[in-house]
C-alpha cells in the first residue's frame, strides 16, 4: 500500500512539470508575437513614408513578411514539420477522375485551391496575410497558386452561376471549407496540427473531436484561413458575410452551435464559433447526383399524400367545388404570374387556404387531389414529429421543413409545391397569456410558424375542425376558407357506388340510393363500412352482397363507434326493388311537399312516380299551385282529383306528354293499390283471437242455461198486474231514453276516442300524425325529425299531442329561437326532447316513479341505452394511475374550451391524483360556469379550476 501511495506521488509530481513546461512554452510563444506584431507595425509605419516609387513590389513584400513570421513556428515543437506537412499534402491532394467526370472535377479543382490556402496558413500561423497575397507563389507541388477557374458544366459551377457567386472567392473558400468536411475529415490534418499550440487554436477555431482524428470547422477558421490574424480584416469579412446571411443559407450552407449536437437545446454562442457545414442534398447534387427531393429526406417531418383519384372524382356540392377554384387558379397559374413583375408586383408570393369541417367529410384528399389536378406535389405535415416537448425544437423543426420546400421551389425555378397542416388549431392555437417561460415559449412556436407561413412561396392548405380555436393573426392572413360539408343524400349515394368494389354488386340497381337516403353518414364513413365489407367477403364466393350478412353488421359497427343509434330502416328491401328513375321521383315528389300538408291519397307519390317522369322545378311548380287553390282550408291535403289531376293535365299539354297515356296509368295504379288496401282490411277483420278452447266456452254457457232454468222453477209464479201510463208519463220517459241512449253514446265515442289516441302507433302511422297537432304560428326546424322521432320512440297520439303542445310552449319561451321565412316559430329537437322529459315526469308521478324520456324509447333501444349508460358510469368509475392522468385530464375538457397553459393537465394530474375520469369532467365543467360571457374560452387554474375544486369537495 505504502509503495502505491509513493507510486501515487510520483506520478502527480510529473504532471505538474509538465503542466509548468507546456505553461512556459506558451508564454514564450506569445513573447514572440507581441515581438512579431511591434516590428510589422514598426515596418508598416516606415513604409508609409516612403515614397510611392521606391516601396517595394508585393511579391518581395509577402516574402519578406513571411521571412518574419516563420520564428512564430519554432515556439511550437508538437507541429508536424513543413516537410512532412508538403508531403502529405501531395497525397491527399485530389486528382482529376478516370474516366472524366466533369462534376467531379469541379469539385476536385475547388478543394485542391482550399489545401494550398491551408498549406500558406500551415507556414505562417500567426501572419496577418490576406488570402489573396497567396496568389503567385509556389504551392506544395511548386506551381504558381492561382483562382481556380468555374467549370462551367460541373453542377458546382452551374449552382455558383445561379446565385452569383462565381466571382465571390471568399464564399467559394467557404463553400470548399464545407465540401472538405463533407468529402473526409483527413483534409483537415493541417487545421488540426494548428489547434495543439493553445495561441494558435484559439485563432483556428472550429472544434476537435474523437480524441483528435476528427476537425469540425466553424465561422472563425473560414475567417483564419482569409484573414489570418489580422483582426481587423477578419471583421470585414465577418461583416461581409453576416450581411450575405440569405444568400449563404440558400448555397446550402448551414451552421450550428457546438452545443446543439449533444443537447436538444441551443447555447447562445457567438456567431463567429458556430460549426459550418454543407445541406446533404446539396452535397449530393455537387457530385453529379440529382436534387434531392423533400420526400427522400428521411429527417423531414413530412408525407408525400398520392391518391388514383381525380378532381372529377372528389364528391363535393357544387358550392364547395367553386369555393376550390382560388385554390386551383393559384396551384396552375402561381409560378408564371409571380414571374411577372408587372403583373405581381404589389403581391406576396404564396397563397394560404382554410378547408373546415367536420372528421371525415374528405379535407386531406381535397388537397391531395388539387395537387395532382394541376402536376404539384402535395406534402403533409406530421404534426407529431414536429411538436417537441424540448424548447426551441418545434420552432427548429418547422424552420427546417420551409427552408427544405423553399430551396425545392427555387430549384424547380418557381414551380410550387402545396403543403398540407391537418388539425391546423392543434399548432396554430390562439396564443395564450405569458405565466411563465413555458407559455412565452409555446407563443413563440406560434409566432415563428406565422412567419414562415406568409413568406412561403408555394401553396399551403390548412385543415381544421374548429375554426375559432386558430390565433386571430393567421386568419387574417387566410386567402380563402372554404367549408367542407358532410355529403347530403345525393352526394351519399354517389359515395355509396363509387366505394363499390369491381368484383361485388349491390342487391338491388337502387340499393346504393336506398343506403344515401337512409343513413347520414361521411365519405370516411362510407369508406371504412365498405373496406370492412370487401374483407368479409374476400376469399368468397359472394358476388352479389346481402344486406342483412354482409352490410348491416359494418353500418351497425360504424354508427356506434360515433355515440350514434343505429335504427334499422322499415321496407328497405323493398323499396329497393323500385327501380332507381321511379324512386328519385317519388323523392321528388316528397320532397316537394310544404310543411303541414300531406298527399290525399297519401301512397300517391308512389304513384305519381310510376306513370310520369317530370323535373324537380316542374313537380315543386305543379304542388305550389295546387296548394294555392287549397289554402285557408280547415283540411291541409293536396287531392289527385280535384288538385294534382287538373294541373297535370295542363302541364302534359305544355310538355307535349300523352295525357291520356298517364291518367290511364294512374287510374289503373289507384285501382290496384284500392284493391290491395281492400285486401288487406278483410285478411284483419277476419282473424279472430282465441284465448280459451271452444269445448270449455260450450260447457260454461250449457251451465249458466241449467242454473237459470233451476232459478225460474223456484221462483213464485206471480203476474203483476200492468200500469197503464198517461201521454205525459210516457212522453218523458221516452225523453229520458233517448237522453240515456244519447249520453251513452258519447260515452262510447269518448272510450272510443281515447282508445284510438292511447293506441300506441307503428313507426308508419306517427310519422303521419306528428305534424297534425302542431298549433298554427309553429314549425318543424328540420323535415325528418318527425321521421326520426317515429322511428326512435312508440307513442300514442295522446302522447304526441301533449308532446307537440309542450314542444310549442318551450319553442315560444325560447330567447333563442328561430323563425321560418313565413314566420313559423321553428321547434327543434331540444324542444321536443325537453317536452317529453315533462310528459314523461307527469307519467311518472302519476306512477310513483320518476321517469324521463327514455320511457318512450322502442325496446330494442331502450336496452340499448341501459348498456351504454352502464358502460359510460363504468367509464366514469376509471381512475387512471399517474402515467395516463395527464391524458384523461386533457381530454376532460369541455367542448369548444381549452386550458390557459398546455402544461396544465400534468399539474392537475400531479396535485389531484387518484381522481375518477367523472370527477375530471364534472369539475371542468364547473370551471366553465366561472368563466365570463366576454371572456376568451381558456380554463385557467387559480380563477376557474380552483373554484369549481372547493364547490366540488374535492380534497
Amino acid at each position: 500500500m505504502t509503495a502505491g501511495i509513493a507510486k501515487y506521488k510520483e506520478s502527480q509530481k510529473q504532471q505538474n512539470i509538465y503542466h509548468k513546461n507546456q505553461h512556459l512554452q506558451t508564454f514564450l510563444v506569445v513573447l514572440q508575437l507581441i515581438g512579431k506584431r511591434y516590428h510589422h507595425n514598426k515596418t508598416t509605419m516606415e513604409l508609409e513614408h516612403i515614397p510611392e516609387d521606391n516601396k517595394p513590389e508585393k511579391s518581395h513584400d509577402t516574402e519578406f513578411k513571411l521571412q518574419k513570421s516563420q520564428a512564430s513556428l519554432d515556439a511550437s515543437k508538437d507541429m508536424l514539420p513543413l516537410d512532412r506537412v508538403k508531403e502529405l499534402n501531395r497525397v491527399v491532394a485530389l486528382r482529376r477522375s478516370v474516366p472524366k467526370n466533369k462534376d467531379l472535377d469541379g469539385v476536385h479543382s475547388e478543394l485542391n485551391w482550399w489545401l494550398k490556402i491551408i498549406w500558406y496558413r500551415y507556414q505562417d500561423p500567426a501572419g496577418e496575410l490576406d488570402f489573396e497575397d497567396f496568389l503567385g507563389l509556389p504551392d506544395f507541388n511548386d506551381v504558381p497558386i492561382d483562382f481556380p477557374p468555374i467549370e462551367t458544366d460541373s453542377q458546382y459551377g452551374q449552382w455558383l452561376h445561379k446565385h452569383q457567386a462565381s466571382e465571390a472567392y471568399n464564399i467559394r473558400l467557404l463553400l470548399a471549407t464545407t465540401m472538405a468536411l463533407s468529402l473526409n475529415d483527413s483534409l483537415f490534418f493541417a487545421l488540426q496540427e494548428l489547434t495543439k499550440p493553445r495561441v494558435i487554436s484559439s485563432m483556428v477555431g472550429g472544434k476537435v473531436e474523437e480524441k483528435g482524428r476528427r476537425f469540425l470547422p466553424s465561422i472563425q477558421t473560414v475567417l483564419y484561413l482569409l484573414a489570418g490574424a489580422d483582426l481587423s480584416n477578419q471583421a470585414k469579412y465577418q461583416l461581409y458575410f453576416r450581411s450575405r446571411a440569405d444568400l449563404l443559407h440558400k448555397l446550402g450552407i448551414e451552421l450550428t452551435s457546438p452545443n446543439s449536437r449533444y443537447s436538444q437545446s441551443d447555447s447562445n454562442d457567438e456567431w463567429k464559433n458556430l460549426l459550418i457545414s454543407l445541406n446533404p442534398n446539396i452535397w449530393q447534387y455537387f457530385l453529379g447526383g440529382n436534387m434531392p427531393l423533400p420526400e427522400e429526406n428521411k429527417d423531414l417531418p413530412i408525407t408525400k399524400l398520392d391518391t388514383p383519384l381525380t378532381f372529377d372524382d372528389l364528391v363535393l356540392n357544387d358550392e364547395t367545388k367553386n369555393a376550390l377554384t382560388p385554390l386551383l387558379n393559384y396551384a396552375r397559374n402561381g409560378k408564371d404570374f409571380f414571374n411577372d413583375a408587372e403583373a405581381s408586383g404589389h403581391f406576396k408570393s404564396g397563397y394560404i387556404s382554410l378547408l373546415q369541417g367536420p372528421p371525415g367529410t374528405g379535407k386531406t384528399l381535397i388537397a391531395t387531389v388539387i395537387g395532382k389536378e394541376v402536376g404539384l406535389v402535395t406534402y403533409q405535415l406530421e404534426l407529431a414529429q414536429v411538436v417537441s416537448k424540448y424548447i426551441g425544437e418545434t420552432s427548429k423543426n418547422i424552420n427546417k421543413v420551409f427552408e427544405e420546400l423553399t430551396r425545392a421551389i427555387d430549384h424547380l425555378k418557381g414551380e410550387p409545391s402545396i403543403l398540407f397542416i391537418d388539425e391546423a388549431d392543434a399548432l396554430i392555437g390562439k396564443r395564450s397569456e405569458v405565466n411563465d417561460s413555458k407559455d412565452r415559449y409555446a407563443n413563440f412556436d406560434v409566432s415563428n410558424l406565422l412567419q414562415k407561413i406568409e413568406s412561403f412561396p408555394g401553396l399551403i392548405i390548412l385543415a381544421s375542425n374548429f375554426q375559432q380555436n386558430l390565433d386571430s393573426a393567421i386568419q387574417r392572413r387566410i386567402g380563402a376558407t372554404i367549408l367542407v360539408p358532410p355529403p347530403e343524400a345525393d352526394e351519399r349515394t354517389q359515395l355509396w357506388k363509387n366505394y363499390r368494389p369491381a368484383n361485388l354488386e349491390y342487391p338491388t340497381d337502387n340499393f346504393a340510393r336506398i343506403l344515401g337516403e337512409k343513413f347520414r353518414l361521411t365519405g370516411a364513413q362510407i369508406n371504412n363500412i365498405m373496406k370492412q365489407v370487401a374483407l368479409a367477403v374476400y376469399g368468397t364466393k359472394v358476388k352479389v352482397l346481402d344486406y342483412d350478412l354482409h352490410m348491416e353488421p359494418a353500418i351497425k359497427s360504424e354508427l356506434i363507434k360515433f355515440d350514434e343509434v343505429y335504427v334499422r330502416p322499415r321496407d328497405l328491401m323493398n323499396e329497393a326493388q323500385v327501380d332507381e328513375e321511379e324512386y328519385l321521383q317519388q323523392l321528388l315528389w316528397e320532397r316537394a311537399l310544404p310543411p303541414k300538408w300531406q298527399y290525399n291519397p297519401l301512397y300517391m307519390p308512389r304513384i305519381l312516380s310510376q306513370a310520369v317522369v317530370l323535373t324537380e322545378e316542374d313537380i315543386k311548380a305543379l304542388v305550389k299551385k295546387v296548394k294555392r287553390r287549397w289554402e285557408g282550408g280547415p283540411y291541409h291535403d293536396i287531392p289527385f282529383k280535384e288538385g294534382i289531376e287538373v294541373v297535370l293535365r295542363d302541364l302534359c299539354a305544355v310538355k307535349n306528354l300523352n295525357w291520356n297515356e298517364i291518367q290511364a296509368k294512374i287510374y289503373q295504379l289507384l285501382e290496384e293499390e284500392k284493391a290491395k288496401s281492400n285486401k288487406e282490411e278483410e285478411q284483419k277483420s277476419s282473424r279472430t283471437v282465441q284465448l280459451v278452447d271452444l269445448s270449455k266456452l260450450k260447457d260454461m254457457g250449457k251451465k249458466k242455461e241449467e242454473k237459470e232454468a233451476a232459478e225460474k222453477e223456484e221462483a213464485p209464479q206471480k203476474k203483476l198486474p200492468k200500469k197503464k201510463l198517461t201521454k205525459e208519463e210516457q212522453a218523458a220517459q221516452e225523453k229520458l231514453r233517448k237522453a240515456a241512449e244519447e249520453k251513452a253514446k258519447k260515452a262510447a265515442a269518448k272510450e272510443e276516442e281515447e282508445r284510438k289516441l292511447k293506441k300506441i302507433l307503428s313507426p308508419s302511422e306517427a310519422e303521419k300524425f306528428w305534424a297534425t297537432p302542431l298549433p298554427q304560428g309553429f314549425a318543424f326546424a328540420r323535415k325528418d325529425m318527425v321521421k326520426n322521432m317515429a322511428q326512435i320512440y312508440t307513442l300514442s297520439k295522446w302522447y304526441i299531442i301533449q308532446i307537440v303542445e309542450k314542444a310549442a310552449e318551450l319553442a315560444k319561451a325560447d330567447e333563442s329561437h328561430e323563425t321560418k321565412a313565413n314566420g313559423d316559430i321553428e321547434i327543434r329537437a331540444s324542444h321536443l326532447q325537453g317536452a317529453m322529459d315533462v310528459v314523461a315526469a307527469e307519467l311518472g308521478k302519476a306512477k310513483g316513479e320518476k321517469l324521463d324520456r327514455d320511457h318512450f324509447l322502442r325496446q330494442d333501444l331502450k336496452e340499448q341505452r341501459q348498456k351504454e349508460k352502464a358502460k359510460e358510469a363504468k367509464r366514469r368509475d376509471v381512475v387512471p394511475g399517474w402515467k395516463t392522468a395527464p391524458r384523461y385530464w386533457a381530454n376532460a375538457v369541455p367542448e369548444g374550451y381549452a386550458y390557459s397553459r398546455r402544461d396544465l393537465s400534468s399539474n392537475l394530474a400531479k396535485f389531484y391524483p387518484n381522481v375518477s375520469v367523472g370527477s375530471m369532467e364534472d369539475i371542468l365543467k364547473q370551471a366553465t360556469e366561472f368563466i365570463g360571457k366576454d371572456q376568451p374560452p381558456l380554463i385557467a387554474y387559480s380563477e376557474h379550476i380552483l373554484k369549481a375544486i372547493e364547490k366540488y369537495g374535492l380534497q
